[in-house]
């Protein structure tokens, strides 16, 4: 009993101490969490918002939450942050806004600082009035809506305007002239109550103004804001706290006098919000609650400008110091250092008479906690921060502690230490259990299980007597009187009221196998918690446990069951939520896995890590009481209700390589592109970093994509074509938006992609093979004709050859016989005619060289010596009788750059040269040979060889460059000279024309391209 007197006065002296804290608060409210236990999560320039100074903040129906700071909007969807300022609306004359407001039909209103009212619809930011933007003062504090579409605006030092279309009109300019107006309120009487800075408040009833002042009973002249309560009174907030207007009479809320009040706002349960310059209140009148939280006591609400509440019950508080607060009630509350805790590494909780908890650390301290109050209860032993790792309420007067430095026994008289001196089998106690006998069960890490009567050990178990490891941190026992024993690599023991043991493995093998924790439900069903997985023990057999989700490292400490059927598992990621009913179906084989719900940090624990190997506690009130690292956690299970509100989905922005599109309608892409990147989002603002998408894109993914808690998808290299691109996303309790958003576009084709494209390049594909095909004919046609001409000159050219090398020969033959009969003839005669003989079988095969060689050899280009070809061609003729008669006449022009093949080019040069010579005309005076050469550098060369001499018939003009064909019968060449000149020039790319007449001459032109490139 003097325990228990010690617990009530401490709890006593902490209630005392912290009466300043909690005026006129009752916490028995069961439907209310203290503000100072609510979850909160802040967002500044830290962590992404452009100022840490807000100044008000609403979620819109589309699910966006709007803030105005004093540098520009914010769109924020929990995750991703949009920005408005001047670069996006260019008619802003300054970056800051005061308020934002939304009406039914989803238009979004600012009333800004330089900038009038800015207006938001269907995407577009206007200025409003759109006629008469300017007939407003620039400076706008506050907005208020009437129902017939008046809007009442109230501005810095300009007084109250009302707008309605696109009138403008200033109201009560004899009252509020000058005046800055702080905000706006209609009542239930539809009285328009408007509050101004430092001329107190004025009352408007459509036709006259009333003023209300500090002689009036208001707190203060400077009033900030208006709010309509919930009973229908006029909540009135001023820099010296709050005021109250009901039935005509102004009276002051005593709780925050003194307080400077900033916003007030009622949530849906009829509680005003207060945001004041130094904190936060909540209170009802009606309810007689009150309660504050403030900077002192560790809470960031320094300056709260604004309060407003979304869809999902989230109270959010605009502050100008610490951002942007979410404040909501999850069914979490956390415990830690800040709120008495001696440390926040906590190890094991218990609960004592009167719902009393006791609260054991890793430190070796001990706290208590009653009706909200914590405080540190001192020991006289040390233990000199050796954890606390279980702690037993034996008696009302008697406490068991266990710790790695033995057993510490509390009573009203004295603190004892039971050690390993005392009969202990170990120092490093773990777990103490009392049996339905009264008996003691101590539990240790290294020396088995000892059992305890009396202040002294009475039995042991461990190796050697009956235990397969005396590492125990598992210790239970069911209504039957059974000990269950869980152990480390030495598998499940059970001690039966008869003392006799048996010993159950989980494998084989148990090396490595560690029981944390072991849970014996009403129905006697055995649950073994270890570090690798959940079983269920038949007493028999361990049957694992398939969850649905594996969590990346998890391990498993404790099972827990509540009233409501649930089963809670303490993880190192957090509290699993199991349905009892869906584990026994899974045992029964009728469901294949177990689905699971975790709880973390995004949900409300001060840290999601909770202490492992310990246990959690369900306390009498149904509340179960975790123990973390982070300090203690409290599960309300009766206010952890499933969020059914099904979240907006949007796609956000297509970005390709080149350009950024919004969702708004069908668009087309150019071509080009390598790279499609879709952002999109869930407007689930409860717990965002829950939320989860699936997307697909039609004609490229089969199956939706699970992106998990990703907000963007890629693609590459899309073809040409129609694209529809959907996502669906769950809130943070799984609940799916199955119709989500979608977005369609085109991608263009390349001009090589389309039809016409694919089209011209068939037709030019065929047009090419049909072009080979007629090539190839003509290729075959053209050899085949060479061929004819070949096989026909070939002919020709053996039959003359044969002819023609067989006459002189068979002249020779003759000559020779003659010469042998007429011996008395002169030989000198004979053999001049063998000579001629000869030299004309000479000429012959000299032609033939030359025919071979024009058609055979490769050519090779060199610069050509005119002067030194031509000399050559007549020294070559020297031998012919009437040489010295022909007079030769050479002119050249230009010569002395020009590039061909200078072998071919002395075939042509030593042909018509001889040709002149030989044909000329003995008859007539003076025979002459005019060889001209004019030259275009590097271009072309005319060659023209002209001869007075006998001339060619102009029936022989088109038939002297034929295979042997003789144009008079005075020719005494072979017929292959002229044929081999033109085989030659074509051969140099030239061509040759002639000009003759019987009896006159002839002229013969050769033009010559230059052959270097």
């Amino acid at each position: 009993m003097y325990l228990l007197y010690r617990i009530l006065k401490y709890t006593f002296r902490i209630l005392i101490s912290t009466i300043p804290w909690f005026i006129g608060h009752t916490y028995a409210q069961p439907n209310v969490t203290p503000l100072n236990l609510m979850t909160a999560t802040q967002w500044g320039g830290e962590n992404g918002l452009v100022s840490n100074n807000i100044t008000s903040a609403i979620q819109a129906r589309s699910g966006f939450l709007w803030i105005t700071t004093y540098n520009g909007l914010m769109r924020f969807d929990g995750h991703r942050l949009d920005v408005y300022d001047r670069r996006t609306i260019p008619f802003l004359s300054t970056d800051a806004f005061y308020q934002a407001y939304e009406l039914a039909d989803g238009s979004l209103w600012f009333a800004a600082q330089g900038s009038g009212i800015v207006h938001l619809d269907n995407g577009r930011f206007t200025s409003f009035p759109k006629q008469h933007p300017d007939a407003l003062p620039k400076s706008i504090r506050c907005l208020y809506f009437d129902s017939d579409g008046t809007v009442w605006a109230g501005s810095n030092n300009v007084g109250l305007y009302s707008i309605r279309g696109n009138e403008v009109r200033a109201v009560g300019s004899t009252f509020l002239h000058d005046i800055s107006i702080m905000d706006i309120v209609r009542d239930k009487n539809n009285i328009l109550w408007i509050g101004t800075d430092g001329y107190g408040l004025f009352r408007y009833d459509g036709i006259s103004f009333k003023q209300f002042t500090t002689y009036d009973g208001l707190s203060s002249d400077f009033v900030n804001a208006l709010e309509i309560s919930a009973e229908g009174e006029l909540l009135i907030g001023t820099s010296n706290g709050l005021s109250i207007l009901e039935n005509g009479n102004i009276e002051p809320y005593d709780s925050l006098i003194g307080k400077h009040i900033n916003a007030i706002t009622v949530d849906v349960q009829g509680y005003a919000w207060i945001g004041t310059e130094n904190g936060l209140a909540r209170i009802s009148k009606t309810k007689k609650y009150f309660e504050f939280a403030s900077e002192e006591n560790g809470f960031p609400y320094s300056r709260i400008n604004g309060i407003s509440f979304d869809r999902e019950g989230s109270a959010w508080i605009s502050t100008g110091r610490h951002g942007l607060i979410q404040l909501k009630e999850t069914g979490i509350i956390n415990y830690t250092a800040t709120h008495g805790l001696s440390t926040n590494r906590t190890n094991i909780i218990v609960e004592g008479p009167g719902q009393t908890m006791f609260i054991g650390s890793d430190a070796g301290t001990l706290d208590i906690y009653k009706n909200g109050a914590i405080k540190s209860l001192p020991l006289k032993s040390s233990l000199n921060n050796n954890g606390i790792r279980d702690i037993l309420i034996a008696h009302p007067d008697t406490v068991w502690i266990a710790t790695y430095k033995g057993i510490l026994r509390i009573t009203p008289k004295e603190e004892k230490l039971f050690t390993k001196n005392d009969g202990l089998p170990a120092d490093d106690m773990r777990r103490i259990l009392k049996d339905t006998r009264g008996n003691l069960w101590l539990a240790s890490r290294s020396g088995g299980v000892a059992k305890f009567r009396n202040n002294k050990v009475i039995e042991i178990y461990d190796r050697k007597n009956g235990l397969e490891s005396n590492y125990i941190l598992a210790l239970e026992e069911d209504r039957t009187g059974k000990i269950y024993i869980g152990t480390h690599n030495g598998g499940l023991t059970i001690i039966e009221p008869d003392e006799t043991l048996h010993t159950y493995h989980i494998n084989k093998d148990d090396a490595g196998m560690l029981i944390f924790n072991i849970h014996i439900d009403d129905a006697l069903r055995v649950w073994v918690v270890t570090n690798t997985g959940l079983f269920h023990f038949d007493g028999r057999t361990f049957i694992p446990i398939k969850l649905k989700k594996v969590f990346v490292g998890e391990t498993y400490f404790d099972w827990t069951e509540d009233q409501y059927n649930n089963v809670w598992v303490t993880t190192n990621v957090g509290v699993m939520q199991l349905k009892k009913n869906e584990v026994l179906q899974f045992i029964q084989q009728t469901v294949p896995d177990v689905a699971v719900k975790l709880y973390d940090n995004h949900d409300g624990m001060v840290s999601k890590e909770c202490t492992g190997a310990t246990r959690s506690v369900v306390t009498s009130t149904g509340k179960i009481w975790i123990p973390t690292v982070g300090g203690v956690s409290i599960f309300d299970p009766s206010k952890m209700s499933i969020n059914t509100l099904i979240p907006s989905v949007y796609i956000t922005v297509l970005q390709t390589d080149s350009q950024q599109y919004s969702p708004d309608s069908v668009f087309e892409i150019r071509p080009g592109n390598l790279r499609f990147a879709f952002s999109f989002t869930a407007l689930s603002l409860l717990s965002p970093d829950r939320v989860e998408f699936k997307y697909k894109l039609n004609d490229v993914d089969k199956f939706w994509v699970n992106a998990g808690k990703e907000r963007s998808a890629e693609y590459t290299n899309l073809a040409p074509g129609t694209y529809t691109f959907q996502v669906i996303a769950s809130n943070n309790d799984g609940l799916w938006n199955e119709q989500g958003a979608s977005m369609t576009f085109r991608v263009l084709p390349h001009f090589y992609q389309t039809y016409w494209f694919f089209a011209v390049v068939v037709i030019l594909i065929l047009s090419t093979f049909f072009g080979i095909y007629k090539w190839r004919v003509h290729a075959i046609e053209k050899n085949n004709r060479e061929l004819r001409k070949v096989n026909s000159e070939l002919d020709r050219f053996v039959y003359s050859a044969s002819h023609d090398l067989r006459a002189p020969l068979a002249s020779i033959l003759g000559l020779v016989s003659l010469a042998r009969i007429d011996r008395a003839h002169d030989v000198e005669s004979y053999l001049q005619k063998i000579e001629k003989s000869v030299q004309r079988l000479d000429g012959f095969v000299k032609d033939i060289v030359d025919f071979s060689r024009n058609a055979r050899i490769e050519m090779t280009i060199q610069k050509i010596d005119f002067n030194l070809l031509i000399q050559e061609a007549i020294d070559n003729l020297k031998y012919l009788n009437d040489h010295n008669k022909i007079k030769i006449h050479l002119a050249m022009q230009g010569t002395q750059v020009f590039y061909t093949d200078p072998k071919r080019l002395s075939i042509i040069l030593n042909n018509l040269i001889a040709n002149a010579f030989k044909y000329y005309n003995p008859e007539i005076p003076n025979p002459y040979i005019k060889i001209g050469v004019v030259c275009e550098a590097n271009k072309k060369c005319i060659i023209t060889i002209a001869d007075n001499g006998i001339g060619i018939g102009p029936e022989h003009i088109e038939s002297i460059f034929k295979m042997f064909y003789r144009a008079n019968e005075q020719s005494q060449g072979s017929g292959l000279g002229l044929y081999i000149v033109h085989e030659t020039v074509e051969k140099l790319r030239g061509t040759i024309k002639v000009q003759s007449a019987l009896g006159k001459g002839s002229t013969f032109t050769v033009t010559l391209p230059s052959l270097k490139f």
